[in-house]
């Protein structure tokens, strides 16, 4: 189902006390989705959350830390611990203890909640809460007590004039001074200016940055900064970790421009590591975004984020050359496992074991045409001793998944298959129908490096299917019952307020006469075609809702809230009712769909309406019809409570209809398969993650497509009438 959309429509449908408690920043809704996605294979759709959504966050914060990282011989984080290491992960220093020093220094924290969210080694993060509200965080070494960071940022200092310079020093300083006592006289001031970010933080703040001096020297990347908000206040404190210098100051080997003196704009946990966002990296003031994985062991992403038109490539061999030495020198012995895979946009580099290809641990890095690294991201996160990999030998033949993908291939339509394609802008300009043969309808397979849409599991010679593109469960799910009906003769037609308000009426039983109003226009980033959106709101802050095509007025949405909170409607029930609604309001020509997925209800949250929701694809002749996208085609919701459809959704890009070929005559599943393993023959591989990119206990083996060079990265497919292999422009 659309997240986008179920984010929307569930704060909505909460209580507007709750509703004001939400703070829906980018990084927040990132990691609800995270959490949703890795709950995906159990089909817990429905109460994926609990409570706030700082409980949401909670939960996402907490599945990061359940993260290891993988690492293979030669790198620093295989190595055993030593006993001063096991020794540090004995220390007592509670959260009460540590937030002390804060707690004296800035007694408006008085009262709040301290609730531990989670630890990378010696580093415990803490929420900062009032009543169940998230209103902060900190973090600090559970040896040392030392904090790492404090962030505690009121959104109504996010905007207003900012303190002078002056001041916001002089309040930077006193902070300092009250929370690392002594060892601030350490530190000096090194500069002052305004921070602006409006992505992630989405505000203003005085950053004032300080850096340790010793005799007279400015110790390298040794930084700590204080940000001051518009009330004066200090709304962020952060620095750098002794094992965050050395690894700094060891891609100053190979990033040479690196400013040894930069500002430390924002730092937080990040998996099982640290993300720091660096300011003033070099000459041209560019900022740059640094994450590791435990405490440094690893550089994880090194990326300028600010790049003024420094993205231009590099040519092919300086770029290669460039990475290989950027790989020597922060890998050392162990990027002999690496080997170069290919170059897209950026060269990448796959791990190699036993002389077979270990997924899920990838490198990228991109060079600009200046000869620099502007990009490096090293994929792997889960530990393995390399003990844990099983033998190749152990794999069944590659006869044996040949078969099993014979038993598993199907038939699915496309109905604008791209033909061609401006180069210029990349846009589609002529498509086709496109009957094909497809190992996973919910994923096309892409060219090495291969999509896990499906794999081949190596020891039991069994297909795994991932739930696919926006949560599609088409192809391990075996319900595959086509429903025919007589579609409407014509659209319903609303162009004006008044019309849609007799709508509601109409399906729904309900006047909105008395509610509050407001419409708006709405254009899907994906789609060329603009909506309209007729709005009412209860006393409730709950929506009723009409959407229609801007230009004709075809309805393509309706939604009204759910009533009461029991789930007592079966599904079979539920299904007639919202058969019942598509037969209203989809497209005329369209007289066949298929279930793409079934969400099932529950309690209602901040992120889940709790309705039951069916999930359509297009169909003909029991085969599934795909639009540009491998996405539903129509969305319709019940409600639990009541048994009545309480949402219908058009997912179309178009209302045009397609002729689509006959499915009579298409070539056998014996001959698709041979000639889908001649342009992306079987090849067995070590993966890390499983078919819905969760990290694995133990790797396993697996038969895997795996492209010819020249199909890397390319869109394949198997027209099922001729056979041909066909790529997309």
């Amino acid at each position: 189902m659309d997240v986008d959309k179920e984010l929307r429509e569930a704060v909505h449908a909460t209580s507007k006390e709750v509703a004001e408690q939400v703070s829906f920043s980018a990084a927040l809704e990132e990691r609800i989705r995270k959490e949703m996605k890795r709950q995906k294979k159990s089909r817990r759709r429905t109460a994926v959350m609990s409570g706030t959504m700082a409980a949401c966050l909670a939960a996402a914060v907490w599945i990061g830390q359940q993260q290891g990282m993988f690492t293979m011989e030669g790198t620093r984080a295989s190595q055993t611990p030593s006993a001063e290491q096991n020794n540090r992960h004995k220390a007592s220093v509670s959260a009460k203890e540590a937030f002390a020093p804060l707690l004296s220094t800035l007694p408006e924290l008085a009262g709040l909640r301290l609730e531990e969210r989670g630890s990378v080694r010696d580093i415990k993060q803490v929420a900062l809460l009032k009543g169940d509200r998230y209103e902060g965080e900190f973090a600090y070494n559970t040896t040392t007590g030392q904090i790492q960071w404090y962030r505690y940022e009121k959104e109504e200092a996010r905007e207003g004039e900012l303190p002078d310079l002056k001041s916001a020093e002089q309040k930077a300083r006193t902070f300092l001074a009250s929370v690392l006592g002594e060892e601030s006289k350490q530190y000096t001031v090194k500069s002052a200016g305004e921070l602006k970010d409006e992505g992630m933080r989405n505000g203003s703040w005085i950053n004032v940055s300080f850096q340790k001096e010793q005799e007279g020297a400015r110790i390298p990347f040794d930084i700590i900064s204080v940000q001051i908000d518009s009330k004066g206040e200090v709304a962020f404190f952060g620095r750098t970790s002794k094992e965050e210098q050395e690894l700094l100051g060891q891609l100053t080997k190979s990033l040479p421009e690196l400013n040894p003196s930069p500002t430390l704009d924002n730092k937080s946990m990040y998996y099982d590591g640290f993300e720091l966002m660096l300011g003033g990296t070099d000459d041209d003031l560019n900022q740059a975004l640094i994450s590791v994985s435990g405490e440094a062991e690893d550089l994880r992403t090194y990326r300028l984020t600010q790049e003024q038109g420094i993205w231009k490539e590099a040519p092919e061999a300086l770029a290669k050359k460039t990475a290989n030495n950027f790989l020597q020198d922060m890998l050392g012995a162990d990027s002999k496992n690496y080997r170069y895979s290919y170059k897209n946009d950026s060269i990448e580099y796959q791990r190699y074991y036993k002389e077979l290809p270990v997924m899920n641990d990838t490198i990228r890095i991109s060079v600009n045409q200046a000869g620099r690294i502007v990009y490096y991201s090293k994929e792997a996160m889960k530990k393995h001793e390399l003990a844990s990999f099983p033998d190749g030998k152990t794999a069944v033949s590659v006869e044996k998944a040949k078969k099993e993908m014979e038993a598993n291939i199907k038939l699915n339509y496309l109905q604008h298959f791209p033909v061609n394609r401006d180069r210029a802008s990349g846009k589609v300009t002529q498509t086709k129908p496109l009957l094909e043969y497809t190992m996973s309808v919910s994923t096309p397979q892409l060219g090495q490096p291969s999509s896990l849409g499906w794999y081949i599991e190596g020891t039991s010679g069994k297909i795994a299917y991932s739930t696919g593109n926006n949560g599609l469960d088409y192809d391990r799910r075996k319900e595959e019952q086509a429903f025919a009906f007589q579609p409407p003769e014509s659209y319903s037609i609303v162009t004006s307020k008044e019309e849609a308000k007799k709508l509601l009426q109409k399906e729904f039983g309900v006047s909105v006469e008395s509610f509050k109003y407001t419409e708006y226009d709405n254009s899907d980033q994906q789609s060329n075609h603009a909506r309209k959106n007729y709005v009412w709101t209860d006393n409730s802050e709950k929506r009723y809702e009409v959407e229609t095509d801007k230009q004709s007025g075809r309805v393509m949405g309706l939604r009204m809230p759910r009533q009461g909170s029991q789930v007592t409607i079966k599904r079979a029930e539920a299904e007639e009712a919202a058969l019942e609604m598509l037969t209203k309001y989809i497209d005329p020509a369209v007289k066949e769909v298929q279930l793409a997925e079934v969400v099932e209800p529950g309690a209602a949250t901040p992120v889940a309406s709790g309705n039951w929701g069916f999930e359509f694809f297009m169909s003909k002749d029991g085969i599934p019809v795909l639009d540009k996208q491998p996405n539903e085609a129509y969305i319709v919701t019940v409600d639990p409570s009541t048994g009545k459809a309480n949402g219908f959704e058009n997912r179309r890009e178009t209302d045009a209809h397609v002729e689509l070929p006959d499915a009579a005559t298409v070539i056998s599943k014996e001959q698709a398969v041979e000639q889908y393993l001649r342009a992306m023959p079987l090849q067995l591989v070590y993966l890390l993650k499983n078919e819905d990119d969760e990290w694995l206990d133990r790797p396993i083996l697996a038969y895997i497509p795996w492209s010819h060079d020249e199909n890397a990265g390319k869109h394949l497919h198997i027209d099922a009438l001729t056979g041909e292999i066909v790529k997309e422009p």
